[in-house]
């Protein structure tokens, strides 16, 4: 029988240390849990590595001193109000170019698309996957 869990509260410094030496295993542990058929323990993991990564982007601007991280919250509300409509997470990239995170990442090193690094996270600029997206329509 599940239980609810109480959030915990991190400062922007351990969301940021955490999203950085975590964040990656919890997308591949989501991933192994969607391919087991368990969609709520693989979201709760992306849900998590979301708000960490939300809580990080407020460090690097200086917004709060603290954020809330909890597993009933809804890392995709939260992840929108802290980058707002000008930068995506790599997630909503991909998604939004139809490649993978990794792909996104490597495009982001190699200058193809724009953002901005928080710790080892990366925020993408939404008009530069809108660019990106353009030209390969005018191709």
């Amino acid at each position: 029988m599940a239980r609810s869990l109480l959030g915990a509260t991190l400062s922007p410094m351990v969301a940021l240390w955490l999203a950085g030496r975590c964040g990656d295993d919890m997308r591949m542990a989501a991933e192994v849990y969607a391919r087991r058929g368990q969609g709520d323990v693989a979201r709760q993991f992306l849900a998590a590595v979301g708000q960490m990564e939300a809580a990080a982007a407020q460090l690097s601007n200086e917004a709060v001193a603290e954020a809330v991280i909890s597993v009933s919250g809804n890392a995709e509300t939260e992840m929108t109000a802290v980058l707002g409509a000008s930068e995506l997470s790599t997630s909503e990239a991909a998604k939004r170019l139809g490649r993978t995170r990794e792909r996104v990442v490597q495009m982001l090193n190699a200058g193809e698309l724009l953002g901005r690094k928080v710790g080892r996270a990366w925020l993408v600029d939404a008009q530069s996957v809108d660019d990106v997206l353009e030209a390969r329509r005018a191709a």
